[in-house]
């Protein structure tokens, strides 16, 4: 089965897509942010990673705050 992480700091769209995901037969993984997404890949071996890169976390100090990247 293949394993895939989902990285979204929106829960209910991590939900709807980890949800999606599991009922199309693959075994998905959901993290809020980047911190837990590192956690997760340091135990886990996924074959894929989809990630929303708008996410407004700061990984250094560990809340929310200003987004990696700007529009």
């Amino acid at each position: 089965m293949i394993h895939i992480l989902v990285v979204e700091d929106d829960e209910k769209m991590n939900q709807i897509i980890c949800t999606y995901l599991a009922r199309n037969n693959y075994q998905a993984a959901g993290s809020r942010n980047p911190v837990e997404a590192y956690d997760l890949m340091s135990t886990e071996v996924f074959d894929l990673i989809i990630s929303d890169i708008m996410m407004c976390y700061d990984v250094v100090y560990g809340y929310r705050g200003r987004c990696f990247f700007k529009t």
